[in-house]
């Protein structure tokens, strides 16, 4: 089975290239699909930026919980602390 080498150009179509080939002959920069891999990288940013944003929101969450916890675990305590001091 041979392998078919390409990319995909900037309207979506299939384009054959082969890696092997010499380029000298012909516009090289004229083949190379600049504007597909502006928006692929355009996309993995957002996406990164998208999950870091997430990540953060999650963390807050997590940090809110705790200090909510430890409120209620020292409002406890001092009740029982309290308790025990009048017997």
């Amino acid at each position: 089975m041979a392998t078919t080498w390409g990319y995909k150009n900037d309207t979506g179509a299939w384009q054959e290239a082969d890696p092997f080939a010499d380029t000298s002959t012909g516009d090289a920069a004229s083949d190379f699909p600049l504007e597909t891999y502006k928006k692929a990288a355009g996309v993995a940013y957002e996406f990164s930026k998208k999950k870091l944003e997430d990540t953060r929101a999650q963390q807050e969450a997590l940090n809110a919980q705790q200090q909510q916890y430890r409120q209620q675990d020292e409002s406890r305590d001092y009740r029982q602390a309290q308790q025990a001091y009048k017997y």
